[in-house]
């Protein structure tokens, strides 16, 4: 467990070192941040996806996405996470096959100087498997930047729990919608790079 936590450790302080670089480097990037929702009982389903596009220089103009898969709607989450698919709350979710998401996920990829996500080592799994590669594009992780930069937290740190750390006003009932998670990941991020 103690090579586990300080394997961890080492890789957060390496992420916050790479986003301290980025940072100096392109201080008015715009960013992507994504999220993607899944069927709990069958991970190869993509229920949602969501982003938002913001530049760094002005974090409050966001513009969020959030399109509901439409051939997966007979799929519904509610044994480990609630069905929020249709509470989007920073604007009007479209229905769209998985197709026609990727393609418009990767016209705005090309617009990203970089990625940002919550514990996405699943959700860049999970665009792959849509026909979107991530290749190229550096993407940062809250999750790894939480654990960086924020002193006597977990190992590993929830959305929820990153949002009530760092006092980001939130909505707990409508969390686990793709677009949602993806603003209130926008937000972290942005807390989280003031601390770098």
């Amino acid at each position: 467990m103690a090579a586990f936590f300080f394997r961890r450790k080492e890789e957060a302080k390496q992420h916050v070192n790479l986003l301290r670089t980025t940072l100096q480097t392109k201080p008015n990037a715009r960013i992507m941040t994504f999220d993607v929702e899944t069927y709990e009982h069958d991970k190869s389903q993509t229920l949602e996806v969501g982003y938002v596009m913001t530049n760094l220089d002005k974090p409050d103009e966001i513009d969020a996405f959030h399109y509901v898969i439409e051939e997966n709607l007979h799929y519904s989450n509610k044994d480990y996470v609630p069905d929020n698919r249709e509470r989007f709350k920073f604007g009007t979710s479209q229905r769209m096959s998985l197709k026609e998401a990727a393609e418009k996920f990767k016209q705005h990829l090309g617009d990203a100087d970089f990625l940002v996500t919550h514990a996405g080592h699943n959700d860049e799994a999970y665009l792959s498997g849509c026909g979107i590669s991530l290749e190229g594009k550096q993407t940062f992780d809250t999750q790894k930047l939480a654990m960086g930069l924020l002193t006597g937290g977990p190992i590993i740190y929830s959305l929820k729990r990153l949002l009530n750390d760092l006092q980001i006003d939130f909505d707990e009932d409508v969390l686990h919608n793709a677009a949602n998670d993806a603003v209130y990941t926008s937000k972290v991020f942005i807390a989280l790079s003031k601390k770098v």
